[in-house]
């Protein structure tokens, strides 16, 4: 989508957003209605298109500044019908800016520039997709040559965890991978994946910007929408943490061999070993079904917990119909059987609106699938009301044990009871009909009526849980007696096997020890009074675990997030900066009470008025909405300078 136009006639993108942002355009029917308007403004504009640009040149850089004013805006905008080549053959003469043009540029700058941003954002997310691309295609070349090579580190998984612990653990190893690549080696750290995650597509998390930004990071979330709408700390676009997160790992250089891992063997497993240096070797995948073999002595499983649970028992539906049922039918449009993890991470299910949806399943997955199905799409649905107006289907939501507490999750919940469209029950058959319909039959719980209840939808999206199948076949040798590992406090870190070679991150901790691990670490959140929009697994928690397993190696923070940070850090951060014990201890008794505020924590403007209270304003800067920086920091200071982010 941004190509090449967008870094060469990023002044005519910008000139042409203007009048779209004058025109306030919201919408494709809005473009089309305005079009001959808004290319009578363009033409008089001689800073826009030059007498040299043909035709088609004008129509490409008039159709790049639609694509990027959607993605700004995040508006659902395409390129209008009644679009052609004659509205861009202008005849008239042009004269330089009139007065109306000038109004028109004065009332809009704070949209160019944040056009301008989001642009230069795109354009670097493409670049770093293509270096990363090639030192993908290096790597395998250097596989090639032999039978097998070494690694002193391996990250197994390259989405948010995995990127995290490449940020913070191997930055002594950030700008220098090119360089090895380009003498045919291998560097000392690899990152092994089959992608970045699967948050390229629209879908608005649970958690805030100030749960999600990477103070000091080379991108973030931010810097893919408007200054005023971040402004207001919204839920993040899960598709622009995925953007955010390859440019940081594109800018510093991170090792990335985009491939399958098949296996993780161990030393005393094996009798043919050929580098007796090493007690871990992967099985990695490489082009035209060869495998080749890397030996290591550490690994961080930073995969995930697994893909959606996609099976259904036999009772439920024969295999052969939910084969059939479960594969994309052209005619309708849609998916009549869809996992949720497909539903909202892919736009395969938008094409068609009016319909009957039913959402099976309670956890974070299945309200935002709730969410899109009423919406016709999950962006920017936050504080999108749930009246007739906004109403694209007709949904029915049926959980078996429990629906999440975040935020966004309890208003659908409560909006859905309001209409009563939500039960609880227990999918127990699914009979497909004639016309392409699903009849659904649950057993209810909590009902006085001993009757099963059927209901007749067009579309069953169901959302779980997850499988780990996968990832404990490729860790079938691994110690089955891992432990858990956790500070002082009882802040669970990490699980790792007994030699702590191989240490399992965030959700793949889960792999193994699901139960263990959500227990240990929904105690941690409660005792931190981190309210519901995060849970065990889930970005911002794992985020601040390896923070604090990262200090206790001797690594100490130069930012904390008051929010998610545990306090033991916080204060640890906040001594390390000469700041009274008695002090640090009442800002964060107050701290604590102030993340009870609301979901997302502690306020900026509270935050502001504790630094205030306890005279550490002239300590620290608050660094984007919940960040704290030493002010005699560099970093802080080019933050201020750079970024100027009033809030």
């Amino acid at each position: 989508m941004f190509s090449k136009i967008h870094q060469t006639r990023q002044a005519s993108i910008n000139s042409i957003c203007r009048y779209f942002v004058f025109f306030k355009i919201h919408s494709t029917k809005d473009l089309s209605l305005h079009l001959t308007k808004i290319l009578h403004e363009i033409n008089k504009n001689i800073n826009i298109f030059s007498p040299m640009d043909t035709v088609p040149q004008r129509m490409a850089i008039f159709k790049a500044a639609i694509a990027a004013y959607a993605s700004v805006t995040e508006y659902n905008i395409k390129v209008p019908e009644n679009i052609n080549s004659d509205l861009f053959n202008f005849k008239e003469s042009k004269d330089t800016i009139s007065v109306e043009d000038r109004k028109i540029i004065s009332k809009t700058d704070h949209a160019t520039r944040d056009l301008s941003k989001v642009v230069r954002s795109y354009d670097q997310m493409v670049a770093a997709k293509q270096l990363i691309k090639r030192a993908s295609k290096k790597i395998t070349k250097i596989l090639q040559r032999k039978s097998y090579d070494t690694c002193d580190s391996i990250i197994l998984g390259a989405g948010d965890t995995g990127t995290t612990l490449w940020l913070e653990k191997y930055k002594s190893h950030h700008h220098s991978t090119y360089k090895t690549l380009s003498e045919n080696k291998l560097s000392n750290i690899l990152m092994i994946s089959d992608g970045f995650g699967g948050w390229s597509h629209d879908y608005t998390l649970a958690q805030t910007h100030s749960s999600l930004e990477r103070i000091a990071a080379n991108k973030n979330p931010s810097d893919f929408i408007p200054t005023q709408w971040y402004s207001e700390n919204p839920q993040v676009n899960a598709r622009h943490v995925f953007q955010a997160n390859v440019v940081c790992l594109g800018k510093t250089q991170a090792p990335i061999f985009t491939t399958n891992v098949l296996s993780i063997e161990k030393r005393e497993n094996h009798s043919s070993w050929e580098n007796s240096t090493y007690a871990y070797r992967l099985i990695v995948q490489i082009p035209e079904d060869e495998k080749r073999v890397i030996y290591t002595n550490n690994i961080d499983i930073c995969s995930g917990m697994g893909e959606a649970n996609t099976t259904f028992d036999e009772k439920v539906i024969l295999a052969e119909e939910a084969k059939r049922l479960t594969e994309f039918d052209s005619e309708l449009g849609f998916t009549p059987i869809v996992h949720g993890n497909q539903y909202v991470l892919t736009g395969t299910e938008e094409a068609t609106n009016n319909r009957t949806i039913l959402i099976y399943g309670g956890g974070g997955t299945a309200s935002a699938c709730y969410r899109k199905s009423f919406f016709g799409t999950d962006i920017r649905t936050y504080n999108r009301q749930f009246s007739p107006e906004n109403q694209k289907n007709k949904v029915f939501w049926v959980f078996r044990d429990y629906i999440g507490t975040g935020k966004l999750a309890t208003i659908a919940l409560e909006k859905a009871k309001e209409r009563k469209e939500v039960f609880q029950g227990e999918l127990i058959k699914i009979t497909p009909t004639r016309n392409k319909k699903l009849i659904l039959e649950f057993k209810m719980h909590n009902s006085s009526s001993t009757k099963n209840q059927k209901i007749l939808c067009d579309q069953l999206v169901y959302s779980i849980g997850q499988e780990n199948t996968r990832m404990k076949q490729v860790c079938q040798e691994l110690d089955s007696n891992l432990q858990f590992q956790s500070d002082a406090s009882g802040m669970l870190l990490y699980v790792s096997t007994s030699d702590n070679k191989v240490n399992f991150f965030g959700a793949a901790a889960m792999i193994f020890a699901k139960k263990e691990f959500i227990k240990q670490t929904t105690e941690w959140l409660d005792s931190q009074n981190i309210g519901g929009d995060v849970g065990a697994g889930s970005m911002p928690p794992t985020r601040a675990q390896v923070k604090r397993y990262l200090f206790l190696q001797g690594s100490k923070p130069k930012n904390i997030n008051v929010n998610m940070d545990t306090t033991c850090l916080i204060k640890e951060f906040f001594l390390d900066a000469k700041v009274d014990k008695t002090v640090a201890s009442a800002f964060i008794d107050d701290l604590l009470l102030a993340r009870k505020h609301d979901t997302y924590g502690c306020s900026r403007d509270t935050l502001k008025k504790l630094l205030k209270q306890y005279q550490l304003d002239k300590v620290f800067d608050i660094c984007g909405h919940s960040h704290l920086a030493l002010k005699k920091d560099p970093w802080s200071i080019n933050e201020r300078q750079v970024r100027r982010a009033k809030l």
